[in-house]
């Protein structure tokens, strides 16, 4: 293949130019619709994971207390060796 034929192999359409008929309006809109649903989605599993965090979070804080507590109520007597 030469240079003049492979550079004919992959021409790229102009910008404003669509070979569905679509307005470039209807692709912009299209786009944005798809951009917005994918941002929803992103937001949604971002707050299922900060939910998770904060649960995970607090179950670790309610056990360091219920651990300190416990602690103090039956102190362990050091161990003569």
């Amino acid at each position: 293949m030469t240079r003049r034929s492979r550079a004919r192999e992959f021409r790229v359409l102009p910008p404003r130019q669509n070979p569905n008929g679509i307005s470039e309006a209807d692709l912009e809109s299209a786009e944005a619709e798809l951009l917005e649903a994918d941002l929803r989605e992103l937001a949604a599993e971002r707050d299922e994971f900060r939910g998770t965090a904060q649960r995970i979070q607090a179950d670790f804080e309610n056990y360091r207390k219920r651990v300190a507590r416990d602690q103090t109520r039956w102190p362990i007597a050091p161990r003569s060796v």
